[in-house]
Parts: C-alpha cells; structure tokens; sequence
C-alpha cells in the first residue's frame, strides 16, 4: 500500500465515522420526538470532537455536543437523554476493540 493510498484509506474512515456518528445521534433525537438535521448533527459532533481535542481529559466533548444540541433548538432533556444513549452505545464498542487491541498485540 503506497503511502497515498494509506492517508486517503483513513481520511475516508474518518469521514465514515463522522457520518455514522451523526446519523446515530440524529436517530435519537428523532426517536425522542424531535427533529434534527443530518447537517446539525455533523456540525455538533464535530465540535465536539474539536471540544475533546482541547481540552484535558477530553472533557469539554459531551458539553459541547450539549450546546450544539440546545443551539439546534432540541430541548435540553431531550438532548441530554441523546447524549447519553449515544456514550452508553459508543463505549462498549471502545472497550471491546481496545481488549482486542490488548489481547492481541500485548505479548509482543
């Protein structure tokens, strides 16, 4: 695999995830009632992500997908309720590839 073809593989998995993420998050909003646009839901996961590049810890994530969502005009319960499925459904996938990771690369 040529170095080219590498840094367009992964920019292309990123653009899948960032898309996957906001459909995800915009199905929530929508099965508790409100509305959401796919581009809304880009742009509050991208900030978000640029929230948890920033800061310690990447703390500041999760409340600044909570502003986007209020500036997106969906209700702070309903976006904190979204917010919160979408982490419960994200870590199990973090720590089941990261035991994979450990699991399969921690003897070397």
């Amino acid at each position: 695999m040529t170095p080219l073809s590498a840094h367009l593989l992964c920019l292309g998995l990123v653009a899948l995830d960032l898309l996957a993420r906001a459909w995800r998050i915009q199905w929530i909003v929508k099965g508790l009632g409100h509305r959401m646009s796919l581009r809304d839901s880009f742009i509050v996961n991208a900030f978000g992500d640029a929230a948890c590049a920033l800061t310690p810890l990447r703390i500041g994530g999760e409340p600044a997908r909570l502003a986007g969502m209020l500036r997106s005009r969906v209700p702070a319960t309903a976006a904190f309720v979204a917010i919160s499925l979408e982490v419960l459904a994200a870590w199990p996938v973090i720590l089941v590839a990261a035991g994979w990771l450990v699991w399969k690369y921690a003897p070397a």
